[in-house]
């Protein structure tokens, strides 16, 4: 093979390999949503879940299970004994907690990262 074609052929390749190369996760996966458990906030990150997935249920004068989960007192009360148990469970499992589906896993992730962090109140 002469030298022209021979450069012509790198060159095609160098192009090629260059062309599928990313500079983050975004550019590669881009539907891909990065979860960020760094720094938890009770109020921008966890409260808004139970308010959204476990109020309707959880407060009132007759909260299910006599376990209420409407402010951070009672939930940090709750954290660690049978709450991240029964948000890791699989659909299938009747001890699911919210019953109506699992949470998405970024948000078991920050809720887990959150008691990590020492349930702070922020």
């Amino acid at each position: 093979m002469d030298k022209k074609k021979y450069l012509i052929l790198l060159l095609f390749i160098v192009t090629i390999f260059k062309s599928c190369t990313y500079s983050n996760m975004e550019d590669f996966c881009p539907e891909a949503e990065i979860c960020d458990t760094l720094m938890v906030s009770f109020s921008e990150d966890i409260l808004p879940v139970f308010n959204f997935h476990c109020k309707s249920c959880h407060s009132g004068a007759q909260p299910a299970g006599n376990l209420m989960l409407t402010n951070h007192e009672e939930i940090e009360a709750e954290i660690g004994n049978n709450i991240i148990d029964r948000i890791n469970r699989d659909n299938s499992d009747n001890l699911l907690m919210p019953p109506a589906g699992k949470l998405d896993d970024c948000v078991i992730e920050k809720i887990i990262a959150w008691k990590n962090q020492g349930s702070l109140n922020n």
